[in-house]
């Protein structure tokens, strides 16, 4: 149970408060996904596949090249209200397992 309260109070702290560490990690996670994003045009491979699931879900074939900007205007705020959105406590579902102790 404690476990249960713990992570409870964690996803409290994500959804509301003002942590330097979240901060910290949301800028690795967006310099991470803009490396990312800028090496893909510089692989063949990568490109095609980009390409591919682009046309095969619908999205712009140019989302290569628009992608990185699109990275680049994230801000912490967005990913904060995203974070609120998706960990809405009405919405949530937690599931604890293993054995007790």
């Amino acid at each position: 149970m404690a476990s249960s309260c713990a992570v409870q109070d964690e996803l409290a702290r994500l959804r509301t408060g003002d942590d330097a560490a979240l901060a910290a990690g949301f800028v690795r996670a967006r310099r991470r996904a803009l490396e990312t994003a800028l090496a893909a045009p510089t692989q063949i491979s990568a490109t095609v596949d980009a390409i591919e699931i682009a046309v095969t879900s619908g999205r712009p074939v140019d989302e290569v090249s628009t992608l990185p900007a699109e990275i680049g205007a994230v801000t912490l705020a967005d990913a904060r209200a995203e974070i609120a959105q998706d960990l809405d406590p009405a919405h949530l579902v937690a599931m604890v397992s293993g054995a007790p102790g």
